[in-house]
Parts: structure tokens; C-alpha cells; sequence
């Protein structure tokens, strides 16, 4: 297949060769298969990848918006040939990454039945697919005062009393809180406005934080840092016993 991601704009090689040491190693261990692109290098001809489905909804994006849809839509399906054992033999186009709705992204496995959930996103440098036998979301966000700045919107005053606590600063804790709520609202089937009310952040840390839906269980969220940009991901968890209790500070130490 033709290298649609390639040329004289390199991304950084950890995002070319998987087997490199991988900065997003904790989040590749809680998903089947992870797959990441760097939007600048998704080149013109990047459109003849998509599959009739794919296209419909391609062509009513504006734009701007264009480059985000193409370099998502490539994430999964390197996820997809990964799945397969390093498929390359199928045509790009013949794999839809899309459901029916032409909104939810998913990942065309399935050959024994067995579910494969998928989740997307992308930021202005990056895009993430993440793959799971079980619902999930995955979100990516530059590291940035845009979290802060935003933060009445959909932080309680709690989550506000987490966001000043000095051990990762501000940003970086803002942020953590914003990829939570992005990333269940994607696992827990909600949409983000939702997610503002009925996702509590109770625990913030540098790889692993602690948050409940609806004032229920605690799920754990994992993250990772690249290139001043947090990946984040949230899997539903069925679990016999609750998480372990914590102290303060200890989350993702």
C-alpha cells in the first residue's frame, strides 16, 4: 500500500516504528492496538484510502476539518491491519472504520464474532485510534493554558480544588481533567456537555488518575506524555472488587 504519511515531513520516529521505545507504552497496555499519526505529514492523495462510506462523510467536512477526518480514519486502519496479523494485503478502501452513522468510529475485526470497540481522536498535532475488547475512549490534547481558561465550564469546585494543587501544576492537571471527561464520554456512550456533570474527577496523577460516572464505582483513567501533548484513555472495567484505597499523592506514582 502507498505510504500516504510520509515524505520530506518526518514525524517523530517513535510515531514511524512501533518498535521503538514508545512513549505511549501505558497506554498501549491497556488496548489491543494503538496507532498514531501526525497530521501534517497525511498527504493529498490520502483521500483515495477511503471507502465509499468514509467518503460520504469526507466530502460534507469543511476543509479544515478534512485533514483530522483522513489521519483518524488512517489511525484505525493501522489498527485494523495490526489486528490482523500485519495485514497488507487488503485495500485501504476496502476497510471501513466508520459505523453506519457516519460519526462512531470502529474497527471491522470480527471474524470469530468477538467485539472490537475503537475510539479516535486528534488534536492539532496528532491523532489517536485505540482499539479494546471492551468500550472505550481515548482522547489527545496539547498541553496548554486552554484547559485553565475554560475550566468554569466543566470543572465542579472540586475539580477546581485539583486543578491548584502544586504536584504537576496546573496545566498539566487541567488537561488531565479535560481528557477524562473527553475520553468516558466516548466509553460511557454520553455526550461531552454530559460528561461535564456526571464525570467527577477524585484523584489526579502523572500516568494514572481516578474518577466516577454518576457518583458510582471509581474507573481509572491512564496517561501518557509526548512531544508536550497528553494522550489519555478510559476503559470500562468490570471488576469483582473495588479499586484499592489510596492516599493522597499516590495515583500513577
Amino acid at each position: 500500500m502507498r505510504d500516504v504519511s510520509a515524505g520530506r515531513m518526518k514525524p517523530p520516529q517513535w510515531v514511524i516504528d512501533p518498535r521503538t521505545d514508545l512513549p505511549l507504552e501505558r497506554i498501549r497496555s491497556r488496548c489491543l492496538g494503538i496507532s498514531v499519526v501526525e497530521l501534517r505529514t497525511v498527504l493529498p492523495f490520502a483521500e483515495g484510502t477511503l471507502s465509499s462510506q468514509e467518503k460520504e462523510r469526507f466530502q460534507r467536512l469543511g476543509e479544515p476539518r478534512r485533514r483530522s477526518y483522513l489521519a483518524a480514519r488512517l489511525a484505525c486502519k493501522r489498527v485494523y491491519r495490526n489486528l490482523r496479523g500485519n495485514d497488507l494485503l487488503s485495500p485501504a478502501f476496502d476497510i471501513t472504520t466508520i459505523c453506519p452513522d457516519q460519526i462512531r468510529p470502529c474497527c471491522p475485526i470480527g471474524n470469530d464474532g468477538s467485539p472490537v470497540f475503537c475510539s479516535v481522536s486528534h488534536d492539532d498535532r496528532f491523532a489517536i485510534a485505540a482499539a479494546g475488547d471492551s468500550r472505550l475512549g481515548v482522547d489527545v490534547e496539547r498541553i496548554s493554558e486552554r484547559p485553565l481558561k475554560s475550566r468554569h465550564l466543566y470543572m465542579d469546585e472540586s475539580e477546581q480544588l485539583l486543578a491548584r494543587e502544586p504536584a504537576l501544576g496546573e496545566r498539566r492537571t487541567a488537561v488531565r481533567i479535560w481528557t477524562i471527561k473527553e475520553a468516558a464520554a466516548k466509553a460511557f456512550d454520553m455526550t461531552l456537555a454530559e460528561s461535564w456533570d456526571r464525570v467527577r474527577v477524585i484523584a489526579v496523577g502523572p500516568f494514572e488518575s481516578r474518577f466516577q460516572v454518576d457518583g458510582k464505582e471509581l474507573c481509572t483513567a491512564t496517561h501518557d506524555e509526548a512531544e508536550g501533548h497528553l494522550f489519555t484513555v478510559v476503559c470500562e472495567e468490570v471488576r469483582k472488587s473495588p479499586l484499592p484505597p489510596f492516599a493522597k499523592g499516590e495515583i500513577g506514582q
